[in-house]
């Protein structure tokens, strides 16, 4: 252990520290303990450092130590001297472990400079000692809290067996008719639809394993450049569409064909509900690219058409008719079962895929985030009384920060609340905060909102106070 006689406070906190890791098993070396009389201390020093069977070397950093140090004064500047030789003149450097103790008057943690990069221990009160402590018993038993998962096989997706969803070669010619107002663009939308339909069926991956996720998560991968050309699309027809609703009818059944293929196909009578979560991961990605297009270009009407949708689809021999609440994905084969799996620590596994396949020049997180809180105020005010249970669920909003959503905290402006209120179905500020507030009652005013210990804080990112007035 290396320190700096401070005071004789500091002394017995060292001392102190040194007992506990002897009755933890760790055979210390402290100067008080084996520095005798007639030895030479310089010598001493050195071996603390440099003798093999020291496993780890404890730097006690405080105001004191670091000022000696730096300024290569005293026995700790000998000290210092010796393990700087160390620790860049080795590869392996965990053998020094700096222990803070002291931070200074901007809250900086007190460390020498040939120390300041490194990852230290934190034993400077009572309420970050114990963990401290134990962090230091980890470290020095090299047992450590989070280890590597095995490392697993290549993922089949990589085969040639088993190529990449192509991005369909019809989208050109119909950016082009749409771009120069063309007659033949909503006959070249229905092409481009049905082959994009085409393309989809072809990420079905029916296979019996246990770690089914795996399969998942290459599914998704294998969508990344369907769902980039799905951004375009529908961020051209929210550009050039005038907020015309009707002009969103083959986008609207394309969103349906995702719903029909989370059931098993004709044929397939033997199947996993989980073999269909690419489609429900699918489905819940591209509404969110939909909502946060129409935001964009503040498609007022037809955001609120889209929300007003019906959605019908065969399940199992049983035609259903469904709202856009449809598309709110809940994959436990990802956010619990992976996550457990492979011990990723992960709050949500579904946000973080939504979050890492942003591309430059497309849909924004910042505008997925601001979609995904829309679909959530939408599902709350347009609750059947007595139906609490049917709401969306905003699990990207685990990734807002202090700033908020650009979109809502425009709310205060007349013509943003007004196109708000209108693309939420409401007449006007006072019926949205009535109904607001009724389904927020039936939450418990959102207080098991929360994903882990993350807390999605709905009516602040959406700036309700401003919308309800």
């Amino acid at each position: 252990m290396s320190y700096s006689w401070s005071s004789p406070a500091h002394e017995d906190f060292v001392e102190s520290l040194a007992s506990k890791l002897m009755a933890n098993g760790v055979m210390v070396r402290l100067d008080k303990w084996d520095l005798k009389e007639g030895q030479d201390k310089f010598a001493f020093m050195e071996s603390m450092v440099t003798d093999p069977e020291i496993s780890k070397v404890l730097v006690i950093c405080d105001s004191h130590y670091k000022a000696k140090a730096d300024a290569r004064k005293g026995g700790v500047g000998t000290e210092t001297e010796i393990i700087s030789a160390e620790i860049y003149g080795q590869v392996k450097q965990e053998k020094f472990i700096p222990i803070v103790v002291e931070y200074d008057a901007n809250r900086q943690a007190v460390l020498p400079t040939f120390m300041k990069s490194r990852i230290y221990i934190d034993l400077s009160n009572d309420d970050v000692y114990g963990d401290g402590f134990g962090q230091l018993l980890r470290a020095i038993y090299d047992r450590p809290k989070y280890k590597r998962p095995e490392l697993g096989a290549a993922p089949e997706f990589l085969d040639d067996a088993l190529a990449t969803a192509i991005p369909v070669r019809e989208f050109q010619a119909l950016r082009s008719a749409t771009e120069e107002g063309k007659a033949t663009a909503d006959g070249l939308e229905a092409a481009y639809v049905k082959q994009f339909q085409l393309e989809l069926a072809k990420l079905l991956v029916p296979k019996e394993t246990a770690d089914y996720d795996d399969e998942i998560v290459a599914a998704i991968g294998r969508a990344k450049p369907l769902r980039d050309q799905f951004d375009q699309y529908v961020s051209m027809k929210a550009a050039f569409g005038q907020d015309t609703p009707k002009a969103w009818r083959r986008t609207l059944a394309l969103l349906e064909h995702v719903l029909s293929l989370r059931t098993p196909p004709e044929g397939m009578n033997s199947y996993r509900e989980e073999w269909f979560d690419i489609y429900r991961f699918l489905g819940w990605e591209f509404m969110l690219l939909t909502v946060g297009a129409l935001l964009r270009e503040h498609a007022w009407q037809t955001l609120n058409q889209v929300c007003s949708e019906v959605f019908v689809f065969d399940r199992h021999g049983d035609q259903r008719d469904r709202s856009f609440l449809e598309f709110e994905a809940n994959l436990r084969s990802l956010d619990e079962r992976r996550n457990r799996r492979l011990g990723l620590r992960r709050i949500s596994i579904q946000a973080d895929l939504i979050h890492d396949r942003i591309v430059a020049g497309g849909t924004t997180f910042t505008e997925i985030m601001q979609a995904d809180a829309f679909l959530s105020l939408r599902s709350l005010v347009q609750q059947v009384e007595g139906r609490t249970r049917e709401f969306w669920f905003p699990r990207t909003l685990l990734y807002l920060d202090r700033n908020g959503l650009p979109l809502y905290l425009k709310a205060g402006g007349a013509a943003i609340k007004s196109g708000l209120l209108t693309a939420l179905g409401m007449a006007d500020s006072k019926e949205f905060s009535v109904r607001f507030e009724r389904a927020a009652a039936g939450q418990d005013n959102f207080a098991n909102w929360r994903m882990d210990s993350q807390r999605i804080a709905l009516r602040s990112a959406t700036n309700v106070a401003q919308l309800s007035t």
